[in-house]
């Protein structure tokens, strides 16, 4: 009997050390809580006071207080330009003054090159390297990434053809090149531009603005568009 009443009691004095804990835990401040939320009122008055100061316009212009500029959205896209020269002879006999091809997968570009090597004889070019040379870095991981364009056009031979700017126009992005349409048959000259284009950024082919040989102004749209051409048509 003395045995079971030693355990009740001891019983009992557990029971009364785990009820204080509890009370104690439960009316202990959370200071971590406390802190966290001080943090965060902080974070947000001083995302207030910033946003209280800056104001940004319709078309993405952002201004400071004293209203001016602080950033400004660029309309012009970064671009890798390549060039197959294809030859003169065979794409005269297919008599096409402009083609635009855009491929989204590597399949869709090897599918153009299986159709057209004949056609536009893109084992043989003009001169330098063959059409699967130049784009030997068009590999599936590429397209992961980029889209690509193919552009076969006449020109007249006895002006420069210029690939311009790449840009998000009213309806849409648009590319500018600057070329004049040959007068006659022995004044044409072809050329195949490749330019390829961040999946973001252009998900369909742009729309062609075709400018007048020679207009093209030499001096960088934007400084932080990126314009890369990689090898070109004359190359081994």
């Amino acid at each position: 009997m003395k045995k079971q009443i030693t355990i009740f009691l001891i019983s009992s004095v557990i029971a009364m050390l785990l009820c204080g804990c509890t009370q104690q835990n439960e009316t202990a401040p959370d200071k971590s809580s406390s802190t966290g939320s001080s943090v965060s009122a902080a974070s947000e008055k001083a995302q207030e006071e910033v946003s209280s100061k800056v104001s940004v316009d319709s078309e993405g212009v952002v201004y400071n207080e004293e209203g001016e500029v602080l950033s400004t959205p660029s309309k012009y896209i970064s671009t890798t330009q390549m060039e197959f020269n294809v030859s003169d002879e065979a794409a005269a006999k297919v008599n096409e003054n402009l083609r635009v091809s855009f491929f989204t997968t590597k399949k869709e570009l090897d599918d153009f090159y299986s159709s057209n090597k004949d056609k536009y004889s893109l084992d043989k070019p003009e001169s330098g390297s063959d059409f699967k040379t130049v784009t030997k870095d068009l590999t599936d991981d590429y397209f992961k990434v980029y889209n690509v364009m193919v552009v076969l056009q006449s020109y007249d031979k006895e002006k420069e053809l210029e690939i311009g700017d790449t840009y998000n126009g009213d309806k849409g992005v648009v590319l500018d090149i600057y070329r004049d349409e040959p007068a006659s048959a022995d004044k044409a000259a072809y050329t195949m531009n490749i330019i390829c284009y961040s999946k973001d950024e252009v998900s369909k082919a742009p729309e062609i603005n075709f400018l007048p040989a020679g207009t093209m102004y030499a001096d960088e749209s934007d400084p932080d568009v990126i314009v890369s051409v990689v090898g070109g048509a004359d190359d081994e």
